[in-house]
């Protein structure tokens, strides 16, 4: 990384600071800010969890919505890495069912995920125990299909599905 490049990130990432911990006036300013640090590989958990405050704090958790929204549609986000491109939709489903209490508007980020990366227990788990409490048993073998076309790293043949292993009837 070149120093003005460095330095342009140390920028976005102070102003984005300074919005968290005094008003959240643009989420989806912030939103494209952690979309950048994913797409060069930096994670930022913690300001993850700063911006799902923050909206919540500043009631800006539409606003916010919205830019997930926005975002999951965006053509931007379909150029960073499968990983990255999960992760952003595992941050929006985090926020409108962890923070707005949505678990309908946050499944179709968790199946999203899961066809990105058909691996990802946190997005498979949440996505089961939702149909399973519907008591709905062919969305669970749609879930099954869509995690069982992948296979597993460093396997051949049989079952791609990372979850096989789990014994489960469906009656």
């Amino acid at each position: 990384m070149s120093d003005t490049t460095a330095k342009a990130r140390a920028m976005r990432l102070e102003r984005l600071q300074t919005m968290l911990d005094q008003q959240l006036v643009n989420p989806r300013a912030a939103v494209e800010t952690l979309m950048t640090e994913l797409r060069i590989g930096e994670s930022q958990p913690a300001l993850w969890e700063q911006l799902h405050h923050a909206a919540s704090r500043d009631k800006n958790e539409i606003e916010l919505a919205d830019a997930y929204e926005r975002m999951a549609a965006d053509r931007r986000l379909k150029q960073l890495p499968p990983a990255a491109h999960a992760a952003l939709l595992m941050h929006a489903a985090d926020f409108l069912q962890g923070s707005l209490g949505d678990g309908d508007g946050a499944e179709p980020y968790l199946w999203s995920v899961l066809r990105l990366t058909p691996d990802n227990r946190e997005a498979f788990g949440r996505i089961e125990r939702r149909i399973e409490a519907a008591h709905d048993e062919l969305r669970l073998v749609e879930l099954y299909a869509v995690v069982s076309r992948t296979p597993r790293r460093g396997h051949s043949g049989g079952c791609g599905c990372p979850f096989a292993s789990r014994s489960r009837s469906i009656r």
